[in-house]
């Protein structure tokens, strides 16, 4: 959860942009995506990646902000809260206004013992179908589809190590970031945080 402190509107609504751009370039990052591959992940064209990297604030609402996070799967929301008074006295906006940043939290799903070292298991959370293979008894998390064309990795992959193939054409993932380690596939699977609470998984989504 982020805070801004109290500005004027124009000055919090900069800010909310400035950060949710901050989220998509390092989402961008974290995979290592060219252009292209970002422009598709996000839902957007490649001119607005190259205005993403140039940090140009100017050339985005708040709104196609949240689409693009959506788009790649990261829920968001932004709540807004403005007192209407102070000791009787209606406040201006601009001085009383506070946004907030809602992300993604952590959802308890299944007992950790239900996936066995080396397998993997994939269930519904929160209306997204989620695999988790069991490494050695540390758990990944990710999309279940694979995003060459769509087949389970839960029920299609092999694991081998950190390795998994998608049997269906050939793709490779790395299960702990979601990246693509081999074709067909060219875009990553969407990867989530993992932790274990006294005998439950949860994922944070």
């Amino acid at each position: 959860m982020v805070r801004a402190p109290r500005l004027t509107w124009k000055g919090a609504s900069h800010r909310i942009r400035a950060l949710l751009m901050a989220r998509l370039r390092e989402l961008r990052r974290s995979r290592g995506l060219t252009q292209v591959q970002a422009a598709r992940w996000f839902g957007v064209s490649q001119p607005r990646i190259s205005y993403l990297a140039q940090n140009r604030t100017d050339r985005f609402t708040t709104d196609t902000l949240i689409n693009m996070l959506a788009h790649a799967g990261i829920r968001l929301s932004l709540t807004f809260e403005a007192p209407l008074n102070d000791g009787g006295r209606r406040m201006a906006p601009e001085y009383s206004r506070r946004v907030r940043v809602m992300a993604a939290e952590f959802v308890t799903t299944i007992k950790a013992n239900e996936i066995p070292v080396g397998g993997i298991t994939a269930f519904d959370v929160r209306g997204t179908r989620i695999a988790v293979a069991n490494i050695g008894g540390t758990y990944y998390a990710f999309d279940d589809a694979c995003t060459h064309e769509q087949c389970s990795l839960a029920e299609e992959g092999e694991l081998a190590g950190t390795t998994l193939t998608c049997t269906c054409h050939g793709s490779e993932f790395d299960v702990r970031t979601g990246n693509v380690l081999a074709p067909p596939a060219t875009l990553p699977v969407k990867a989530y945080r993992t932790r274990v609470e006294g005998d439950a998984l949860q994922i944070e989504v």
